[in-house]
């Protein structure tokens, strides 16, 4: 089937702005793209853009943040012609005392921009959440910020914060859980807020007995425009190792916690004697999670051989329109040599990136190879040899997998990719994903000798400055089409596809830098 039926018309329907920011840049494009360049700005010394944090029919907001002596965060406006309009530091000096809080996140919900920054009190060793309003125009805090939220921590660890935001935008969820020791229970603390921040919807601590610290693992929240949480985390038997006598060694399950957070229910997610290595889930609109990873025979989380998906009816627990399928031969192929193909050799360092479930009950996971090696180098001082560490950073092939809307595995399809840097975090690595009606497309920076190259041993790494930004369109059965969109050198930047973002239905937002000088792009449908 594909990406049919109601899926073609409203895609963008189930996938608002707001959340499209919290998984990954989304946008959606034609076959025909026109991009407007605004004018080069140069950036403050040793900053950087993190992310796009609001957009408005005025502009978008954009997050900077400077490594000086201490993180200083950064609030930027730019208008409609792409142009810097506003640039404020945000203050994080705690009012009462000389000291500064931690940054935490900038959420723009729809009723308004607002910070949260941590602090944590040394002597009573209460880690507390706090949020205040900026004001959309001067990007300046209005009134004072409050507690929101606290979870405390002894001096073996600390205590970790999670800002989720609904779909509908309707709702926030803060989140914290402790990190306490090995034998210590896992605990967790939440609320839920309109979207104004100002009505606290509900707020509940929960001790989870049975479950030690250390073998829990929190790996998602999530929130609904009804106020519902739920909380993704994997959960290890006995010792805090991936498997047991050949079989897996921990457990996911998902926590809902409903009714203005008076009732949970625990969901145990297992498939057949599948060994689960990622798993991801999304709220259906009926209440019920779609489920979807990916799976190892090898009982390795660092390989996969298929992908699965099922429905938890979220009223008793049971699992429905079920499927699975594994990797078949002429797909491996695509990897590795036919005699491994054969041999059904896993497929290694796949991260699962997102799941999108389709209008028509359907889903699309998509998932990117990501790893990093720490290579020792020599440099020669005299007659001394001195190691010098590098790590190297890894982003290449993208797996898409189409989900029918009764379970079954469709297809699976590869995107070759082919990018590798040092000590940069992968700064201009992995890529965008849009969608239009009824496709998908993948930007990213790309060699130019790539898009005529058909064997996948001899792919180019992207080459800097000398790369082009290429488009690759998924078509509704799985084929690929290719082409360049621009050339980095002929825009004199380097385009960073973790920072595009769709400003509206019709509208991509590019970006890009060189050295301290950088500039936006608008693709226009």
């Amino acid at each position: 089937m594909g990406f049919t039926g109601s899926f073609r018309a409203s895609f963008f329907l189930l996938w608002p702005l707001a959340l499209l920011t919290v998984l990954f840049p989304h946008a959606a494009i034609s076959q025909r793209q026109d991009i407007v360049w605004g004018n080069d700005a140069k950036a403050p010394p040793r900053s950087l853009i993190t992310e796009v944090v609001g957009v408005t029919p005025h502009g978008f907001y954009a997050l900077r943040v400077q490594e000086m002596y201490r993180l200083r965060p950064y609030l930027e406006f730019y208008d409609e012609s792409l142009t810097l309009r506003r640039f404020v530091e945000i203050d994080l000096k705690h009012t009462k005392k000389a000291i500064y809080r931690t940054f935490e996140k900038i959420l723009y919900t729809g009723a308004g921009l607002f910070l949260f920054s941590s602090y944590v009190d040394e002597f009573s060793k209460e880690n507390s959440l706090y949020v205040e309003s900026l004001d959309m125009q001067t990007l300046q805090g209005v009134g004072d910020s409050r507690k929101i939220l606290s979870i405390f921590r002894n001096r073996l660890g600390g205590s970790a914060f999670r800002i989720a935001l609904a779909k509908d935008s309707s709702k926030v969820l803060a989140f914290a859980e402790t990190l306490y020791g090995e034998s210590a229970p896992k605990q967790l603390e939440m609320a839920v807020f309109d979207a104004s921040m100002q009505t606290e919807l509900w707020h509940r601590n929960v001790v989870l007995n049975g479950c030690a610290e250390g073998l829990y693992d929190t790996e998602n929240v999530d929130v609904d425009g009804l106020g519902n949480a739920y909380v993704l985390g994997r959960r290890y038997f006995d010792k805090r190792i991936d498997r047991r006598k050949g079989r897996p060694n921990y457990e996911f399950n998902i926590i809902a916690f409903k009714h203005l957070g008076q009732d949970s229910l625990t969901y145990t997610v297992r498939y057949k004697d599948l060994f689960i290595t990622d798993l991801a889930f999304r709220i259906a609109p009926d209440g019920d999670f779609v489920c979807a990873g990916f799976y190892s025979n090898n009982s390795s989380r660092s390989t996969i051989r298929g992908t699965f998906s099922f429905y938890i009816d979220a009223e008793d627990g049971q699992l429905y329109r079920t499927g699975n399928r594994a990797f078949d031969e002429a797909f491996l192929a695509q990897f590795m040599s036919p005699r491994k193909a054969r041999r059904g050799r896993e497929l290694y360092e796949y991260a699962l990136r997102d799941l999108i479930v389709r209008n028509d009950g359907g889903a699309v996971l998509v998932a990117e190879q990501y790893f990093m090696r720490q290579i020792q180098t020599s440099t020669s001082l005299g007659t001394t040899n001195t190691g010098v560490p590098q790590i190297q950073y890894y982003y290449n092939d993208i797996i898409v997998v189409s989900i029918a809307p009764d379970g079954r595995i469709e297809w699976n399809t590869k995107i070759p990719k082919r990018q590798q840097t040092a000590n940069d975090n992968g700064y201009f690595s992995s890529y965008a994903m849009a969608a239009g009606d009824n496709q998908l497309y993948f930007i990213f920076n790309d060699h130019i000798r790539n898009l005529t190259q058909a064997n996948p041993d001899k792919l180019r790494t992207f080459n800097g400055r000398k790369s082009v930004v290429m488009i690759v369109t998924v078509e509704p059965d799985g084929t690929l089409s290719k082409k360049p969109l621009f050339s980095n050198r002929e825009q004199n930047i380097l385009t960073r596809p973790k920072i595009a973002r769709q400003m509206t239905r019709h509208v991509l937002m590019l970006y890009g830098e060189a050295g301290r000088r950088y500039k936006f792009g608008r693709m226009t449908l």
